[in-house]
Parts: C-alpha cells; structure tokens; sequence
C-alpha cells in the first residue's frame, strides 16, 4: 500500500479513535461530530490497523492501555506501516506515556478538555492536510501539463495531414 499521502485528494482527512472503553469513544464522538473529517472508532486495535489498509489515515488517537496490544505498541506499528500518519495518546496515566510521545507532545490526559483536544487534532491535522493539498495541486499541474502537450500533438498531427495547412 503506498503511504504518499494522508488523505487521498478530493477526501476528507480521517481520524480513528482506538480505546478498549466504550464510554470513552462515545465521548469522543460526541466532543468531534461537528469536526469536518472523518472520524471512525474502535475498540480494537488490530481493527485500527485493518482501517489502514483501507486508506491511510491522517491520524490515529489511542489509548495506553488496551487488552492485546498496548497504544505505544499500536503507535510503533503504524509508524513502520505509514510514517506519516499522525498519532495522538490518550490516558488516565501521562507519567507511564514512553519520554517519545511526551517529547513529541503527543500525550493527552484523561480526562481531557474537548476544546484542547480540537485544537491538539488540527494542530496535529494542519500540515498533513497542507502537505496532501500540496500534493494534490502538483497532481493537478502534472496532469494539466500532460493534458497539453497531448492537444499539441493531436494538433501538429491535424496540421501536417491538413494539405491546405501548408504543411507537408
């Protein structure tokens, strides 16, 4: 699967929330249902692994600590996957968070302000859907320059077998 953008063009950025509480992904649904990407939950974090395969999403926001795999396992995993995934932790127990998320910034603590939660996501969000748009006008420009010099050949090719063209 290629990992070129984080959103595929034209498509809102997707946000998936993993954390083995039901209670807390119906907060955070709840706290992000006016936001304007995509947001998908699970409690399951081979699930959020699956999602990926379906798209790369812009990022993924998960707990500590979870049966089966723990949130800083799942973050590594989606790092080697797709580097340029963006990541969010949350947790009742910022202290036991690796000194890599703190440093990163990348911890939030149970329970969280919704208002501080927005804004860490399109912090997070922002230069992943500026990178993608970014990639999209090059696409765009490519594909219009192609677009081009396919009309000016289709046109030479008019004109050289045109006899009134001048052109033999």
């Amino acid at each position: 699967m290629s990992d070129r953008r984080s959103a595929p063009p034209g498509r809102r950025p997707r946000v998936v929330c993993v954390d083995d509480e039901p209670m807390v992904l119906a907060a955070l649904e709840r706290a992000l249902r006016r936001e304007p990407y995509e947001l998908v939950t699970t409690q399951d974090p081979a699930e959020a692994l699956r999602l990926l395969e379906d798209g790369v999403p812009s990022l993924i926001v998960t707990d500590l600590r979870m049966p089966g795999m723990s949130g800083e396992d799942l973050i590594r995993e989606v790092r080697r996957l797709h580097p340029r995934t963006g990541h969010l932790m949350l947790t009742a127990y910022p202290d036991v968070a690796s000194a890599l998320l703190r440093e990163s910034g990348t911890v939030i603590a149970k329970p969280w302000n919704n208002d501080s939660l927005r804004t860490r996501l399109w912090e997070c969000l922002g230069p992943m859907m500026a990178e993608a748009a970014a990639d999209s006008v090059a696409e765009d420009e490519a594909s219009s320059l192609i677009a081009d010099v396919e009309r000016a050949l289709q046109q030479g090719q008019k004109e050289s077998a045109d006899p009134s063209s001048g052109r033999t």
